[in-house]
């Protein structure tokens, strides 16, 4: 995402992107320079980071949809729906 600047507004957005985003500068850059929110994958390639999906308040959290596959995690922001 770095070197790419969408020719549109992010201020509010919620980006979705896979695993290959999950960087620390791709996040600095949406939050920071476009504004925007983010959902990224999080996959066991970054032990660290995996285990952080675990101690979040997931009870607290308003989804419409969440899954735990061998791999990955995963969550669907509640919202309209557009179906």
């Amino acid at each position: 995402m770095p070197g790419y600047s969408p020719p549109f507004d992010l201020t509010g957005i919620v980006v979705t992107a896979d695993a290959l985003h999950t960087q620390r500068e791709h996040v600095r850059f949406l939050t920071q320079d476009k504004l925007a929110h983010y959902l990224l994958v999080v996959k066991n390639n970054q032990p660290s980071l995996f285990t952080v999906p675990r101690s979040l308040p997931w009870s607290r959290v308003t989804a419409r949809h969440a899954a735990r596959k061998p791999r990955a995690w995963a969550a669907r922001i509640a919202g309209p729906s557009r179906c």
